[in-house]
């Protein structure tokens, strides 16, 4: 059956948000983190691009899973396409790519961030990013 992009964004971001719970040590925490960062994403690449958005996500996914699971999971969104399918280390391939695809990417991800932010709502009940304390140990 043919699909279009939509339906298979959609399709690859229910997956993505359904298995959040299940990949964490501490699902609560990580839930709520990871559903403010569903939230979060696309204000901050929008605000200051994606290569700063993920530099900054990067440093704090060193110390908390609901960032490095996040990072994880948009990678796998751009892979949904096959013209954007950079693989495992697809933040390096945003830095060193052409402005095109650099363009193509930032529209998909946030694209996706619309699904992610209402799937966040739906499955992991988070209703706002405000829902994470600031300073609060996932």
């Amino acid at each position: 059956m043919l699909q279009t992009h939509s339906q298979r964004t959609l399709l690859k971001a229910i997956e993505l948000v359904s298995s959040v719970p299940t990949r964490s040590s501490e699902k609560t925490a990580t839930q709520k983190m990871y559903g403010s960062l569903c939230y979060d994403f696309p204000i901050m690449v929008m605000a200051s691009g994606l290569a700063q958005t993920t530099a900054y996500y990067e440093a704090k996914a060193q110390k908390l899973e609901a960032y490095r699971f996040f990072l994880e999971d948009m990678g796998k969104m751009l892979a949904v396409d096959t013209e954007l399918s950079p693989g495992k280390d697809w933040i390096q391939f945003i830095r060193e790519t052409d402005v095109r695809t650099y363009m193509l990417a930032t529209e998909r991800l946030i694209q996706a961030g619309v699904y992610f932010k209402h799937l966040a709502s739906s499955i992991l009940g988070v209703d706002s990013a405000s829902e994470v304390e600031e300073g609060e140990v996932v």
